[in-house]
């Protein structure tokens, strides 16, 4: 390898590095995220749960994985989105994967003063496959030699739109 290409990795690795240390420092002095990581603390004493976090080179990123629930109404769930709703995230985002039986709910801070780190909590929500209010629904086929279902996840009376 080249020195020039060395150097230029070298240069990108210490940067890196520089970025992490930079979001660890704010995690420990930002209140917002120290108060949401707690809290995520607290509610997997509470309720069970497999919580993960990791600190990127510009965000903290805590994952919280909940199985095996009854539903949108389940007592884990709503416990834990109550909690994150009032830790004033600045935007939330929910995606479903049906296939699995899961619904991923995603909140998001953001530093006041560099709006390029921030944290991200992701509530991933899988709900059982007997839940009587949560079903994977078939809304249509993939073309294919085969045809292959394409599902969508529908909860608590949720419409099934096609």
């Amino acid at each position: 390898m080249s020195a020039y290409i060395l150097d230029q990795l070298r240069e990108e690795a210490e940067q890196k590095v520089h970025n992490i240390r930079a979001t660890k420092a704010w995690v420990l002095h930002d209140k917002r995220t120290r108060y949401a990581i707690t809290l995520l603390e607290s509610l997997k004493e509470r309720h069970g749960g497999y919580v993960y976090q990791a600190i990127d080179n510009m965000y903290v990123y805590v994952a919280y994985h909940l199985n095996d629930l009854t539903g949108l109404k389940d007592p884990k769930l709503e416990a834990l989105l109550n909690s994150l709703l009032h830790a004033d995230s600045e935007t939330q985002e929910t995606q479903d994967y049906a296939a699995g039986m899961t619904r991923t709910y995603k909140f998001y801070w953001y530093d006041v003063d560099n709006r390029d780190r921030y944290m991200v909590v992701s509530v991933e929500a899988r709900f059982g496959a007997d839940s009587d209010t949560c079903r994977k629904v078939v809304v249509g086929y993939k073309p294919a030699v085969e045809p292959q279902p394409i599902y969508k996840l529908t909860c608590d009376g949720e419409e099934v739109q096609a």
